[in-house]
């Protein structure tokens, strides 16, 4: 039915309405083409962020986006008894120490598809050193439906805490993670703001 709306809309005869959708078309931005940690962030940042899912809650599978060709790839298979605690992803577009996109644990009981992009609330920053590099990971919740709390819960930093200190060291048989303690929502916002300030605009993170 929408087929026939738009050749009516169109007027004029059927091969010149087919013509002109064409060129509609063509004039679209092409979506798909955009490397996922290049997706552009809300204006509303970073007060307001896009994230991107890689890793549902409860997965036991690690998934990563491919920096060079953007497709979403698994990287390991995490150790029996071991699952993510919340969804897992990242931040497009802002920026870590290391040059990746900063990563983002999206706190909610709803189930998150992989590879869908979420509008968050940042409320906290987990630092972190992993094998003696920095690696801070954002808390996050849905702006609308996902959650009324203001801040993560105890239970759930702990849950966090156990999850990240853990499962590597049983990985690669050492420890080689270090919990630095966890960052209030406005010294998280602020460090944001200093991410993406530094962004660089052709390459903002990760990517070829």
């Amino acid at each position: 039915m929408s087929g026939f709306g738009i050749n009516r809309g169109l007027g004029g005869g059927h091969t010149g309405g087919v013509v002109m959708l064409l060129g509609v078309l063509l004039a679209m931005p092409a979506w798909g083409a955009v490397h996922p940690m290049r997706l552009p962030q809300s204006i509303n940042a970073p007060d307001v962020l896009n994230a991107y899912v890689e890793i549902a809650k409860g997965g036991v599978v690690k998934y990563e986006v491919d920096p060079a060709t953007g497709q979403l790839s698994v990287d390991r298979f995490l150790p029996e008894s071991f699952s993510y605690p919340q969804a897992y992803g990242f931040l497009p577009s802002v920026p870590a120490g290391d040059g990746d996109c900063l990563d983002v644990f999206i706190l909610t009981d709803r189930p998150l598809q992989t590879q869908a992009v979420i509008e968050v609330r940042p409320v906290g920053m987990i630092r972190m050193r992993d094998g003696g590099e920095d690696d801070d990971k954002v808390l996050a919740m849905p702006t609308t439906g996902g959650s009324s709390q203001a801040k993560p819960t105890d239970e759930t930093l702990s849950d966090l805490k156990q999850f990240l200190t853990r499962y590597k060291a049983h990985a690669r048989g050492s420890n080689p993670v270090e919990w630095l303690g966890v960052l209030k929502a406005p010294e998280t916002v602020g460090r944001l703001a200093q991410a993406l300030a530094g962004a660089r605009s052709d390459a903002p993170c990760g990517g070829p």
